[in-house]
């Protein structure tokens, strides 16, 4: 978790705090990695071997002790995956994971140059950080603190926390039951209003 916030200060340090809508500027990295062909050096090449591997931190430690272009690139690339890699194992406020979701697009924006063996990779993650934060943005507006009680319908649930993250369906004896996953709980529905609420405190 601290790791994380970290990530969240250097973000603000940044001039992260205000991010940009989904398809806006979104294909920055893309766009520089078609511009500037970059053939890449033997250390370059194992940088990205590790990335896909998944061992960012080896990049990140290296990388941070060498100030040119071409370490940092490597070095916030691979902080932007190390970041979303963590993301998925914890849960956050929406402003907390806004603010996260926003560095990893800083990182990736920073990269002066796209290596193409990951350049698929690369917007894969992008894809899916612009899918979030489009989320946060869709929901900005709604009022997450107010509760949710049983009885209530799906719309009214909409208007209160807005969509949700998932939406699972099962089938039972006496019909279809479905339970959408929020941040801050998981509401039950049977039919079409809740049928329980099972809050997640502590985020």
């Amino acid at each position: 978790m601290k790791k994380l916030l970290y990530t969240v200060v250097l973000a603000s340090v940044l001039g992260a705090c205000s991010y940009e809508t989904e398809g806006a500027k979104t294909d920055k990295v893309e766009s520089k990695g078609e511009k500037e062909e970059h053939t890449l050096s033997k250390e370059e090449s194992r940088y990205v071997d590790l990335i896909k591997k998944g061992d960012y931190q080896t990049v990140i430690a290296e990388c941070e002790k060498l100030k040119d272009e071409n370490h940092q690139t490597f070095r916030n690339i691979a902080a932007a995956f190390k970041t979303y890699n963590e993301l998925k194992d914890e849960r956050f406020s929406d402003h907390t994971g806004e603010l996260n979701y926003n560095a990893i697009r800083i990182y990736l924006n920073s990269a002066t140059f796209t290596p193409a063996e990951i350049t698929g990779d690369m917007n894969e993650l992008r894809r899916n950080v612009n899918k979030k934060l489009s989320f946060y943005a869709t929901n900005a507006k709604k009022d997450t603190n107010k509760k949710i009680e049983i009885g209530m319908t799906k719309k009214e649930v909409l208007d209160r926390w807005g969509r949700p993250e998932a939406i699972h369906n099962k089938s039972e004896i006496n019909g279809e039951s479905e339970a959408w996953t929020y941040m801050q709980g998981i509401i039950s529905f049977k039919g079409e209003t809740v049928e329980s609420v099972q809050e997640i405190r502590g985020i």
